[in-house]
């Protein structure tokens, strides 16, 4: 097959070479998909394919293809549905080497040529000729075609290509039946995608008053995508409220039956959805409907929500605020909902015990509310499940201790169950007073928060409000990190900068800069996670920042790891005080020995033109021999102004060789 592979690159031999490989993928059918992804590799519409060969490769396979097609061969029909969904896209992106082991990605738009128009025009009547015969996969390569998103730069050859296509398209849509939801929500899409890129037909006025029935109706009402209603105006607030008023009135239920019927269509219809944005709103419309019911029959809106449950949620619904606020406002119908959703186990059961509690009418509040929703709490079950500790301030009147009620029993769950309840990334920056005094909780509930999810307090407020109560938890919070055996790396961690704002923070950091040196025994690593601690920084907070690295140096100039850290801060973080910390151990220390074993190189370098790698080591040496002379510590320099200056031999002589090298190379 490998071999086969290279006889695709070229017309010459192409027949045979395609014809050779099904026979063998006939008789070893696990390498079709293999044999396939070759052809989408070597023949798939590169700029060569309309400047050298007319695109005669594409033509070559298709012939064969429909052949086959035609014939009703098994696997060359497979074929021709696998790659007709390829071949009748409108751009292609490729890689092709270039010259120094370099690859280069090409964006390529197919031409309005007569050729390309021959092709597409064979896929077509090809599809059509064969549609009875393969129904479920001409639906699907229908279905593939022109789910693309718009090239600006390309605009004007797709939407000729466009054009060209549409008779044939509107030609097949006669095979499909109105009766189907999917058929009717097949044609529809289409012709809204054919408006937005701005190409009309007179027939699709008539398609889309045919291709409709009640289930893509109650669909396309739920849904409510702005996009798919093309004559309304785009007000989105005026669309929102227009859209609420008909799902209101469109599904008021008269009996039990009505109730069961539309859950069935609803959850059939579901499955649809195509965008988060749209799963939202689906749901938000059964909140809609659910809440109207409640008003029009309250036993029927009870009805449909029994339906959900029932079937385990399985559509993933999860109630906001419409589904009970009108409805939790007496004991009747509270104690009614809530044996509801108490009646089983299913999925989502918290969130909607959440909700629950947060439109519960805050009369009907009782020491008893409190417990069961601490109690909703503790029964949580999954990996990650976040909300918010704030959601329920009416309970506050009962319990104003409730965030740190609620707080300690996520923690305490957390720890002793293994999961991961997460609660708002921004609740210990926004919400910090009302966790309470008891800080060791606050702490560690910190900790746990942090390792649960990695966005948590990326700007660090929360952290340094901590930090302000007990600066120690520097000190811990680093610590947490090492027992967890995470990568520290500085662009995966939060802006540590903020430790600058503590008082007399110096002292916790000297304590991990001291567990670093413990934990790693190398700092040539690429932006590890202490620089975090060093940017970005403000005026007042780099002056402190150098007084900490200043102050470092001068106790620890003798220990190779510890200043190898702080020179990996300075390079990284803090370029422009290098001459001052390399002046400052210079002036504690002449020995020659202990300078060779510090990486006063950066670790990382960055080049362009002629330049090579030894160019930079050069410059980056004499940088460092020119600070050296500033020093006015004397003769005492003059063996590590040998090691330095033998440094920058060496690199001159490989900076030479590599030059020399290249040019022999023809590079």
């Amino acid at each position: 097959m490998e071999l086969l592979g290279e006889f695709l690159r070229f017309p010459d031999n192409l027949k045979e070479a395609i014809e050779l490989g099904f026979e063998y993928t006939r008789k070893q059918p696990e390498k079709l998909a293999e044999w396939i992804h070759k052809i989408q590799v070597q023949i798939t519409f590169q700029e060569k394919d309309e400047t050298h060969y007319g695109f005669i490769k594409q033509t070559i396979l298709f012939d064969i293809l429909i052949d086959g097609l035609n014939k009703q061969d098994a696997l060359l029909t497979a074929a021709f549905y696998e790659l007709s969904g390829t071949f009748l896209n409108f751009e292609f992106r490729y890689a092709m080497g270039g010259r120094k082991n370099t690859v280069g990605f090409h964006h390529y738009a197919i031409p309005d040529t007569a050729e390309i128009k021959q092709l597409r025009e064979k896929i077509w009547n090809a599809m059509e000729t064969n549609y009875a015969q393969n129904p479920d996969n001409s639906f699907k390569l229908l279905s593939d075609y022109l789910s693309f998103n718009r090239t600006k730069i390309w605009e004007d050859r797709t939407r000729a290509i466009m054009e060209f296509d549409l008779p044939f398209l509107v030609g097949i849509i006669e095979h499909l039946t109105p009766s189907s939801f999917e058929h009717c929500k097949y044609v529809q899409d289409q012709i809204r995608r054919y408006k937005e890129h701005d190409v009309s037909n007179d027939s699709f006025d008539s398609l889309a008053q045919k291709f409709t029935n009640p289930d893509y109706e109650m669909f396309a009402l739920m849904d409510w995508d702005m996009e798919r209603i093309i004559e309304r105006p785009i007000n989105s607030d005026e669309y929102l409220k227009l859209s609420e008023t008909e799902i209101r009135s469109a599904f008021i239920f008269s009996d039990i039956s009505e109730v069961k019927t539309f859950y069935t269509r609803f959850k059939y219809l579901k499955q649809f959805l195509t965008k988060s944005t749209s799963n939202h709103n689906y749901n938000l419309s059964l909140d809609y409907i659910i809440d109207e019911n409640y008003l029009q029959n309250f036993e029927l809106g009870c009805q449909l929500l029994n339906e959900v449950i029932e079937d385990k949620n399985s559509i993933n619904y999860e109630p906001q605020n419409f589904g009970f606020t009108s409805h939790l406002k007496t004991k009747k119908s509270a104690d009614a909902i809530w044996k509801i959703l108490q009646s089983q186990e299913f999925n989502c059961k918290a969130s909607w015990e959440f909700s629950f509690y947060r439109c519960l009418d805050s009369l009907l509040m009782s020491k008893e509310s409190i417990q069961a929703l601490v109690h909703t709490i503790t029964s949580m079950e999954g990996k990650f499940i976040t909300f918010g500790l704030f959601q329920f301030p009416h309970f506050l009147k009962i319990e104003p201790n409730l965030s740190q009620i609620i707080l300690r029993a996520i923690t305490d769950k957390n720890e002793k169950e293994g999961t991961k309840l997460a609660v708002w990334i921004t609740t210990f920056e926004t919400h910090f007073e009302q966790l309470g005094d008891d800080i060791e909780l606050i702490k560690r509930a910190y900790l746990q928060q942090d390792l649960i999810d990695s966005h948590f307090d990326l700007i660090g407020k929360g952290f340094l409000k901590i930090l302000k109560k007990d600066s120690s938890f520097l000190f811990e919070y680093v610590t947490n990190l090492y027992s967890e055996k995470k990568y520290l790396s500085g662009s995966n961690r939060k802006n540590l900068s903020v430790i600058w704002q503590v008082e007399n923070i110096e002292q916790e950091l000297r304590k991990v800069f001291d567990l670093v040196i413990k934990k790693e025994s190398t700092f040539r690593t690429h932006d590890h996670f202490y620089n975090s601690f060093f940017k970005p920084l403000e005026d007042d907070a780099k002056e402190k920042a150098k007084n900490f690295l200043l102050s470092y140096c001068q106790t620890n100039f003798s220990d190779i790891n510890k200043m190898n850290l702080i020179i990996d801060v300075v390079r990284h973080s803090m370029k422009e005080i290098l001459e001052e910390i390399l002046l400052l151990f210079l002036s504690l220390t002449q020995d020659k020995e202990l300078f060779s074993k510090i990486f006063w190189l950066p670790n990382q370098r960055s080049w362009t033109g002629d330049d090579t790698l030894s160019d930079i080591d050069t410059r980056e040496w004499k940088n460092i021999l020119a600070i050296i002379e500033k020093s006015r510590v004397g003769i005492r320099l003059i063996p590590i102004k040998k090691y330095v200056n033998d440094n920058i031999a060496r690199c001159l002589d490989m900076s030479n060789s590599e030059k020399e090298r290249s040019f022999l190379d023809g590079e």
